[in-house]
């Protein structure tokens, strides 16, 4: 566990309470933020959903309504005053919580549910106050002050530390929140450490009391603790000096290598002690964390050390460390690439991935990897690689030795030259042919970043290209049209020799061609004819590209809409989805009865997708006489349907058909 300890740590100490934890993926998954506008009444909607939607429902509201920051606050406010409904209050506070200082217009809706009578609610309520911080939430200090002799533990702890960040800093405020370092109850000790490290150089008149906890039982108490003296300051030096030295067991050794590690400007003892830290096994992440945090002067520290190749492993952890120090150490490249040519593999290992992590260099940077792009070790090799690609075409003299290693067969080390070669746009036209043969490795990475290298060298490529695909290996010339369909309509011109393969009787040279020629450009009449027929294909691979590359086109032509209605009841569910998307995207107002008997469907994403597309139509021109009957339907799936999708997209569907 990192010693940076989160300072709104009210969430962490809370959740434990609420069985609405969400990962981030499950919250990822849910649609993108609205746009910026007056969007009162779809909120209206959400809050509705919030008050009588299914579990999955009113977390999805709860994650929408975030999004719409300020402009919803008021009517979540409003709902916090009206509701009793637990699950519903604390879905709200989830949607608070999100907008930061943005839900400041619920603050006093907020307050007053600080003396509710379920646990839960008087501690969400604390944890959004504190996330929406000064001033708005700083007139709830007080009462969250009262909150300190809470029946409950985990209220008292969120309230200490919501009440640092609220009340005015002052030495007062210090000498209050160092009173609870003399609890019996380890979690709001630790809370009572965690919101001193929010005072700052306030807390010194409590240093002696900090110090003292930095011995407590409790390991987090002593890390928060150690944290917070360092937040102190450069004044708190002297006394963690006098703590390391005094320090005998491995937890004592911990705690002062934290606190060094926390201090806000350092200091020389302080990067020599860090330095010394990071031999001892147990202290050395603190260590390496606190020089990283140092930036430039603790980066100067640890190659100090690594010249003088005490420890050679530690030294190429210390080059691994400063690379990630970004910006502040761009400029020891140089002297960080010197290292590229010793002895030591180590420090070669090292050097290498520190200049990868930086990805800046000058020329004599370039010229220490193009060298170790002939290093013994792999790891060395391909870390060069990475190195060069992010540095970019400051390193084009070294192509030709870029295309020797794309010969080598190795597949990893092909990936990461492909991955260079990328870069070099047109100035790699005289290695096309090696990435032609590359095409045909073993390593689909190998492959996909050849294919990004050729795209990006253009159209000058297109007569090779061509030529290339008279190679009798399909796989070869899939691989080929890949790279072409990457240039868009750069290379037009090679739709008029990649459509004769649109008659392949092989699947994936079909599917890839008809891909390709959406790419360069495939709206004309006869090219959209030639997809048309491809709908007669067996192969749902075929037929789902091909109903992909009309939707694309998005030509409003009825004949091209009805030919796909016989798709609606293929067999294969992808071909399903695809043919109602791209009905969709035609928007052919004749193809409406079709899309509403697809409503009765059993499966949710076949549902879903036929109200996305009738929303698209509707959105496009007048359903005439099936407006009544489409938006009869469609509203009553936005409040009876159980799908946790299908409901939203029939709200949205309804919206677009009314020109909302």
């Amino acid at each position: 566990m990192s010693f940076l300890l989160p300072l709104a740590v009210a969430a962490l100490l809370f959740a434990p309470l609420s069985p609405f934890a969400l990962s981030q993926a499950q919250l990822g998954s849910l649609a993108q933020a609205p746009a910026a506008q007056d969007k009162r009444p779809e909120i209206g909607e959400w809050i509705q959903t919030l008050k009588t939607g299914a579990f999955a429902q009113k977390v999805e509201a709860a994650h929408r309504l975030s999004e719409f920051g300020a402009v919803a606050a008021p009517m979540l406010a409003q709902l916090l005053r009206e509701t009793e409904d637990v699950d519903v209050l604390i879905c709200a506070f989830r949607a608070l919580r999100g907008m930061d200082a943005d839900a400041a217009p619920a603050v006093s809706a907020l307050r007053s549910l600080l003396s509710s009578e379920v646990e839960r609610v008087r501690g969400y309520a604390i944890e959004v106050l504190g996330r929406i911080g000064v001033p708005a939430a700083a007139v709830a200090a007080k009462d969250i002050r009262k909150l300190w002799g809470d029946p409950s533990l985990r209220v008292q702890c969120v309230a200490v530390v919501v009440y640092a960040k609220l009340a005015d800093p002052s030495q007062e405020l210090a000498a209050d929140l160092a009173s609870q370092l003399r609890s019996k109850n380890a979690p709001l000790r630790r809370s009572a450490a965690l919101a001193l490290a929010q005072v700052g150089e306030l807390a010194m008149t409590q240093l002696d009391l900090m110090i003292a906890s930095m011995r407590d039982p409790d390991g987090m108490v002593r890390a928060a603790a150690a944290q917070s003296v360092g937040r102190i300051g450069p004044k708190a030096l002297p006394a963690l000096l006098k703590f390391e030295k005094s320090a005998k067991s491995v937890e004592d050794r911990e705690a002062a290598c934290i606190g060094l590690a926390s201090l806000a400007v350092p200091a020389p003892e302080q990067l020599k002690l860090l330095v010394k830290m990071a031999a001892e096994p147990s202290l050395r992440r603190f260590a390496l964390e606190g020089l990283r945090r140092c930036g430039r002067a603790g980066a100067l520290a640890q190659l100090e050390f690594i010249k003088a190749k005490e420890n050679p492993q530690l030294a190429k952890e210390m080059l691994e460390n400063i690379g990630a120090g970004g910006k502040p150490v761009e400029a020891l490249s140089s002297e960080i690439a010197a290292l590229l040519k010793d002895p030591d593999p180590h420090l070669r290992w090292g050097a290498a991935h520190a200049i990868a992590s930086i990805g800046q260099g000058d020329a004599s940077v370039v010229e220490a990897l193009s060298l170790a792009l002939d290093d013994e070790l792999p790891p060395v090799r391909i870390l060069a690689l990475t190195a060069l690609a992010r540095i970019g075409k400051e390193s084009k003299d070294i192509l030709p030795k870029l295309v020797r290693l794309l010969r080598s067969g190795d597949e990893e080390q092909g990936y990461h030259v492909a991955q260079a070669l990328r870069i070099y746009g047109a100035d790699a036209l005289p290695v096309l042919d090696e990435l032609l043969s590359a095409l045909g490795n073993g390593d689909e990475r190998v492959r996909f970043w050849a294919i990004q290298a050729i795209a990006g060298i253009g159209p000058a490529t297109l007569p090779r290209l061509r030529a290339a695909l008279e190679d009798e290996n399909y796989a070869h010339k899939v691989e080929i049209l890949r790279a072409i369909g990457q240039m868009g309509s750069a290379a037009a011109e090679a739709g008029a020799w990649v459509q004769p393969l649109l008659a392949s009787l092989e699947p994936k040279l079909c599917v890839a061609a008809t891909r390709t020629l959406m790419q360069v450009g495939g709206k004309s009449p006869e090219r959209l004819s030639r997809f048309a027929a491809l709908l007669q294909r067996s192969e749902p691979e075929v037929q789902v590209a091909a109903i992909a590359a009309l939707g694309k086109a998005a030509v409003a032509r009825p004949d091209l809409a009805l030919q796909l209605l016989p798709l609606l009841e293929a067999p294969s569910g992808r071909v399903r989805r695809a043919a109602l998307e791209a009905l969709g995207a035609i928007g052919d107002a004749a193809v409406v009865p079709a899309l509403m008997k697809c409503l009765q469907d059993e499966a949710e994403h076949i549902r879903w997708r036929a109200i996305t597309a009738l929303g698209s139509i509707g959105a496009r021109q007048k359903l005439g006489k099936h407006l009544r009957q489409v938006v009869a339907k469609v509203e009553a799936m936005s409040r009876q349907d159980r799908s946790a999708y299908v409901p939203p997209a029939a709200r949205k569907a309804l919206k677009q058909i009314r020109g909302g």
